[in-house]
């Protein structure tokens, strides 16, 4: 080990990084928390960043209670870093692809029958916000199912894993679409959720009602 002064730090930091690890340092040396730790880019000597996990803890203080001496390790993280972003990446993919679904997808608490995550979709059909939309039970837009019926196609879900099924729902304007549903359950942090697909069959119901009525002309 060898030791090495600030200026040593300074030269091969990050300078994006500066303001976090200095804000940590302060908190350090003034006793605000008890080790200085922080992730940060560092110039490696054959050119490019790595990332690096930076742990320090002063062990020497002088009169004036200032520090003199830092103790520390540098843990190259830079596979762990570049894993996270390409995750991140993968998520932003899928998120995009998720909210550009025509259908209303959401994920639902079977406890409360309220909706944990949807896309655009989910709420624009029905006219309501995302923030209202939230809010909202399947009870309090379903226009066809009773709160006990739609407790019991929760219990079957639960045992079965999968249903399939039209239904109605009311908009916040009051009224009503015709709606098919697919619902599957799925298992989010080892607890039992719902992943329903809404797709508004309005249209296409009217137009089979308009040729069925031609038919029988």
């Amino acid at each position: 080990l060898q030791p090495i002064n600030i200026n040593t730090w300074l030269k091969f930091a990050h300078p994006e990084d500066f303001a976090a690890s200095e804000s940590l340092l302060n908190a350090h040396f003034a006793g605000e928390i008890d080790c200085y730790e922080v992730e940060v880019r560092m110039l490696h000597r054959e050119g490019h960043w790595v990332w690096v996990l930076d742990r320090g803890k002063v062990i020497s203080w002088d009169a004036e209670g200032k520090p003199l001496w830092m103790a520390g390790t540098h843990t190259d993280i830079s596979r762990r870093k570049q894993a996270e972003f390409a995750l991140r990446s993968s998520e932003a993919r899928m998120r995009s692809l998720f909210d550009m679904l025509p259908d209303g997808v959401v994920l639902i608490d079977p406890e409360t029958a309220l909706p944990v995550q949807f896309n655009p979709a989910a709420h624009q059909q029905l006219g309501y916000s995302a923030d209202d939309f939230a809010l909202l039970p399947i009870p309090a837009y379903d226009a066809y199912e009773h709160p006990e019926e739609t407790a019991a196609r929760f219990e079957h879900l639960l045992t079965e894993g999968y249903d399939d099924f039209e239904t109605l729902h009311r908009k916040q304007d009051g009224s009503l679409i015709t709606v098919h549903v697919t619902m599957q359950r799925v298992e989010l942090e080892n607890q039992p959720h719902f992943l329903a697909i809404y797709r508004d069959i309005t249209q296409r119901k009217e137009t089979e009602r308009l040729l069925a009525l031609q038919r029988e002309e």
